[in-house]
Order: structure tokens, then sequence, then C-alpha cells
């Protein structure tokens, strides 16, 4: 099995960032292995390029991260009236499994998509832990999924500037000439990195509209 990117578009009102983060695209199913540009999203993965080119550190995932997308990086613990073979749920055994090998176990205060508030388990008193197996509604408890690792983050002022660094190091690697430039309205063009300038395109465009753009993202295997 290869590594896959699961990769989702975040966009905050630069007027109103009281309202938070919110999920905009799901690239997760784009089906896209470029393990050179894994390693510069994210030190380490599948390839580790000079540090000269100073390839982005895996940062976790932002403190107010969106629920759409953090919700996709954790399983629902199933309770008393839920079956552990739904989609996205797990059994309590399972739960106890991954978190023996370091996977977090989560209480979701809230579902609300703007007043979400998830809180650690080990961090609460136990007297606060007695009822996580009971299947009680809200607060629902969720483990972080075993398959995924390396969660990041990076702003769009940064993946530009990485989507020039890795060009200049795959032309060094390959001895290629590919070329990036950057147009007078903002967008990128280029002969090379195809989809990740699209991306960058695609960014850009909502950042003109007033948003202030980020992408969140992790890999699996």
């Amino acid at each position: 099995m290869g590594c896959d990117i699961h990769l989702y578009v975040e966009k905050r009102e630069k007027k109103n960032k009281d309202w938070g983060w919110s999920s905009v695209v799901d690239l997760s199913n784009a089906g896209l292995r470029d393990y050179d540009m894994f390693g510069f999203l994210a030190k380490g993965v599948r390839f580790t390029p000079d540090d000269k080119y100073e390839p982005h550190e895996v940062n976790g995932l932002p403190e107010d991260v969106s629920f759409t997308t953090v919700r996709e990086t954790r399983l629902r613990i199933a309770g008393r009236n839920t079956k552990a073979d739904w989609e996205d749920y797990t059994s309590r055994e399972n739960a106890e499994n991954y978190h023996q090998f370091g996977r977090k176990l989560w209480k979701m205060v809230s579902d609300n998509i703007l007043e979400h508030e998830w809180i650690e388990i080990d961090k609460l008193p136990e007297e606060d832990v007695d009822d996580l197996w009971e299947d009680k509604g809200h607060p629902t408890f969720w483990v972080d999924h075993p398959d995924f690792h390396s969660h990041s983050h990076i702003s769009l002022e940064e993946y530009k500037a990485l989507l020039f660094r890795y060009v200049e190091c795959m032309n060094e690697m390959y001895n290629t000439e590919e070329t990036l430039m950057e147009t007078e309205e903002g967008f990128l063009v280029g002969t090379t990195t195809l989809y990740w300038i699209a991306l960058y395109n695609l960014l850009h465009t909502y950042e003109q509209y007033g948003y202030e753009i980020r992408l969140v993202y992790w890999f699996d295997n």
C-alpha cells in the first residue's frame, strides 16, 4: 500500500475572524501520490529534502481547526445503541488498543460547527471519565484514527513560497529546467506540478474575495 494525503482547504472571513474557520474543499479523494511534494509539505513523509530547501515541519492540527475537518481525523466510539461497524465508528476495545499505542481519546462537548470543543480524556478528572462508554447523546467520545499521521497546516503565503522551493529542488534532483512564475494578478503559472499550481490558484481566488486561507492535511500509511 502507498501513502495518501488527506487534504482540506479551510477559509475564514478576514472581516469576521470571530466566526471561525470552515472547511470548504475536501481534496482527499484526488488520488494524487506525489511523494516529493509530500516531503515538502511534511518533512520526512516519504521524502526528506535538503534543509536548504526548508521543507515544512510537521506542526499538527491548528488549535482552531474547523469541526468538519477535525472529525475526519477521528473515529467515534460506539456506545450501547450504536454499532462499531458503522462508518466512522469503532468499538471500545479497539479504542482502548489505539490509546495504548499513543492515539488520544477525546470528549466532544458539542458538535455545533462554530462552537465545538474537544477535551483530551487523559486530562479529565477520573470521575468525569466514568461515563465514557455510556451512550447518553452529547457529549460523545472519539479516538484518533490509528492510520493517520503527520498532521499539519500551512498558510497560503507559506504554501506559495514552498512551491518555488519545490521546483528549485526538483530541477536540481532531476536535472530539469522547469519554471514557476507569478503573474501580475498574483496567480502562478508553470511547466510542472500543475496540480499544486492549480490548487494555489484556487486558494488565491478565495483570498481575492476577502477570505483568509489555509491548508490542513495529514497522511496515511
